[in-house]
């Protein structure tokens, strides 16, 4: 492999570049309260750099109608916005995440009460930016891939859609909001490692069953069991560390080679929705302590298919 970059973004997440923590309040005629957190690690102390601003990377839909503060806190720079709405809300944009002038992330926002009386709450995650570089690189493992997939018959287009559905499988549960191996990479490499495995002969278990299941499941599983024995895993979770200065460089730096790539940073996102009365369903997780539903992931996960979360409440429950 040319690169092993999942160690490298994990440490990218650890650094932190920033985090959005979003909470919504709903009331018993789907009315609703909005607040958004947005927290920046101040930058002071480092060589060259400026001290942070979050108002520089979130740009919120009809601004003036939102209450913002910005405090120091500690090692952070955090603003928050609050803002009341009225019933009948969606889909309507709420927020958009920004590197200099562009948006690479846009959040929308739908509060509605259905004629049954429940209320249905969806939050959409749309992805603007460039196309992230794979955390791990299946290009480099077509091969393998390749020479397995071949006792099933298989073509090339096969292989090409199997490798496709790997990594959509995949991703979600890197960047969440399925999971989170990614930040778990940095706390536990060796534990990641085996959650990893388990995740990716998962994903491909379930690529190749689509594709190819005409072949039989003995044949399936047998040919995925030799893809993953074939997979380094060591090279796909490398464990040493790249300069924290700038944690997603794995090759040298080129002078007068900027990164012009319009994905932002590894942004963590964390959602959470009251609403009254009782949860009917959602894919989120619910708190029953709290009695809010949560979500958490980062930006990245919504770059392959939107992340859209849901839940739907019942007020006279």
């Amino acid at each position: 492999m040319k690169r092993a970059l999942l160690f490298a973004l994990a440490a990218a997440a650890g650094a932190g570049c920033g985090t959005v923590s979003t909470e919504t309040t709903i009331n018993d005629d789907g009315s609703f309260e909005r607040r958004v957190v947005v927290s920046v690690m101040s930058q002071e102390g480092m060589p060259g750099a400026e001290a942070a601003d979050p108002a520089e990377m979130v740009r919120f839909s009809d601004a003036d109608e939102w209450n913002t503060v910005t405090e120091d806190k500690d090692d952070s720079m955090v603003l928050t916005a609050s803002r009341s709405f009225s019933a009948g809300v969606g889909p309507v944009p709420q927020y958009a995440l920004v590197k200099g002038e562009k948006q690479f992330l846009v959040c929308e926002l739908s509060i509605v009460k259905r004629p049954d009386g429940l209320i249905e709450y969806t939050e959409t995650y749309t992805w603007q930016g460039d196309s992230p570089e794979n955390p791990v690189e299946f290009d480099e493992m077509r091969g393998v891939f390749s020479e397995h997939l071949a006792a099933l018959g298989a073509d090339e287009e096969d292989v090409e859609a199997v490798m496709r559905g790997t990594v959509s499988r995949l991703w979600p549960q890197l960047f969440g909001p399925d999971d989170t191996l990614l930040m778990q990479a940095i706390t536990g490499p060796e534990l990641v490692k085996r959650k990893l495995r388990r995740a990716m002969g998962a994903s491909v278990h379930a690529a190749v069953t689509e594709r190819l299941a005409s072949s039989g499941d003995k044949a399936v599983l047998d040919a995925v069991r030799a893809i993953m024995a074939d997979i380094p895993m060591d090279e796909v979770l490398n464990t040493s560390q790249p300069d924290i200065a700038d944690p997603l460089q794995t090759e040298p730096a080129v002078e007068g080679d900027e990164d012009e790539s319009d994905n932002g940073e590894m942004v963590g996102m964390s959602t959470a929705v009251r609403g009254p009365g009782r949860l009917v369903e959602t894919n989120g997780d619910y708190d029953i302590v709290a009695g809010e539903v949560i979500w958490s992931f980062y930006a990245q996960a919504a770059a392959l298919q939107p992340v859209v979360l849901k839940a739907v409440f019942d007020p006279s429950g």
